[in-house]
């Protein structure tokens, strides 16, 4: 985050613990966030569910899939992986156990519970979707215009609800 503070010293701030939970309960609470996110959150997904987030969204919002197609940035080569210290991996995993559990609970259980509601065959229409999106690159004004939206309208937007709400506006992202 552009500070010069050492391993031990980020380690022991409190955003290196488990963030996601505390972004989401506003607090290390496990199942406070899974029941915010049960009963304010339309949807939630993971990275590595992309595909199937943006295939659902569409189902909910009764939209075209066509108009989420998108193109990945600036992904990792997996070439240059600095070594973690396995003292402070362990360290890392024991602070994020929390996190690491919403993780998974979002990617099992919840998807599922998704999915079985979505509107029409799923299957059939990711696979769809992911052929479409192989295929198609996105139009650069429409991000541009997003970009724009997103920045002057839904952050200061979603910020003001957040707080409305007793969550932290803007979240634990600063250090």
């Amino acid at each position: 985050m552009g500070k010069n503070v050492s391993t031990d010293e980020f380690l022991n701030h409190h955003s290196s613990s488990n963030f996601q939970v505390q972004k989401i309960a506003g607090c290390e609470d496990l199942e406070r966030a899974k029941s915010l996110i049960r009963e304010r959150f339309i949807l939630v997904g993971a990275v590595e569910q992309f595909d199937e987030f943006l295939v659902l969204l569409s189902g909910l919002l009764g939209i075209d899939s066509e108009s989420l197609v998108y193109r990945s940035k600036n992904q990792a080569t997996g070439g240059n992986k600095e070594v973690v210290p396995a003292a402070f991996a362990d360290r890392l995993r024991e602070q994020n156990k929390l996190d690491t559990a919403l993780f998974e609970w979002v990617k099992s259980e919840l998807l599922d519970s998704y999915i079985s509601g979505y509107p029409g065959d799923f299957q059939q229409d990711l696979d769809s979707f992911r052929k479409l999106n192989s295929l198609r690159s996105p139009a650069k004004f429409p991000i541009w215009c997003d970009t724009v939206y997103r920045n002057l309208y839904v952050k200061p937007i979603s910020s003001l609800v957040r707080k409305r709400n007793g969550l932290p506006s803007f979240g634990s992202y600063r250090y």
